[in-house]
């Protein structure tokens, strides 16, 4: 079994007709899994801002310039926002790049990829956001 994965990846790799690691179904359950996961951080970012909203102050920073000063304040509602980013990742949701791209072709991993780096950018992005908006609303 692995000398036959192995020699499957590798022939896929340098285009023999094989298949690339890319194209298993170990991938496609990791992204999946990776989809549902998405959710769970929105959900988890969402239940944060529920939980910090009452200790705000009326009004947050929603904008920092290139010198990492405030310049722009919103209401405490905005806290919200940040944990709604990674619902983004629903336009990644895998049946929708079966339909874009042929399942197992090149361009259908390559775009599954993209969209897990994507996912992984809003989470750190979200969490990024109202870790700042909460540390700075005291200011």
């Amino acid at each position: 079994m692995v000398k036959k994965y192995c020699s499957s990846r590798v022939a896929g790799e340098l285009g023999q007709g094989g298949v690339s690691m890319l194209h298993t179904k170990w991938f496609k359950y990791f992204f999946c899994c990776m989809y549902v996961l998405n959710f769970i951080i929105g959900i988890g970012l969402v239940v944060v801002a529920v939980l910090i909203y009452p200790h705000l102050p009326q009004k947050i920073p929603t904008h920092w310039n290139g010198a990492a000063q405030i310049d722009g304040w919103g209401s405490k509602i905005n806290i919200f926002l940040p944990g709604f980013l990674p619902f983004l990742g629903a336009l990644f949701h895998p049946h929708i790049i079966d339909q874009q791209f042929q399942v197992g072709s090149r361009a259908n991993s390559n775009f599954r990829l993209f969209a897990l780096a994507g996912m992984i950018v809003l989470w750190l992005a979200a969490a990024f956001l109202m870790w700042i908006m909460y540390r700075y609303a005291g200011r």
